[in-house]
């Protein structure tokens, strides 16, 4: 028996995350209603090549990670904003730190 998150769907059925840094890179993630917010961040992770600190709602908000995605409102066609790690650039007082874009997109293309 597959876990819920990982159910097959039919043709059609999918949608499609997709996670965007403001640099113009993004990657594209499964969206499913019985999906969790820290199984969506897991997958983008590796894909973008950084760490995702928090998950921003569009009314700015934090996303609770042990949430699904329908229970935190996240639908086709939701803009959520992802707040990367911190990293040290030089020295012990320096950081930075970015942020990239999620777009749901029911038909699996970018949002406007």
């Amino acid at each position: 028996m597959q876990a819920p998150h990982l159910t097959t769907l039919k043709d059609g059925d999918d949608k499609k995350v997709f996670v965007a840094l403001l640099s113009g890179k993004d990657c594209e993630c499964l969206w499913l209603q019985d999906r969790t917010i820290r199984q969506l961040k897991e997958e983008a992770q590796p894909k973008l090549d950084l760490t995702i600190k928090n998950l921003i709602g569009p009314n700015m908000e934090p996303l609770d990670e042990e949430k699904m995605l329908a229970e935190e409102n996240v639908m086709p066609g939701t803009t959520l904003t992802v707040v990367a790690a911190a990293w040290h650039v030089t020295g012990p007082f320096m950081s930075m730190s970015m942020s990239v874009t999620l777009r749901v997109d029911n038909e699996g293309k970018h949002a406007s």
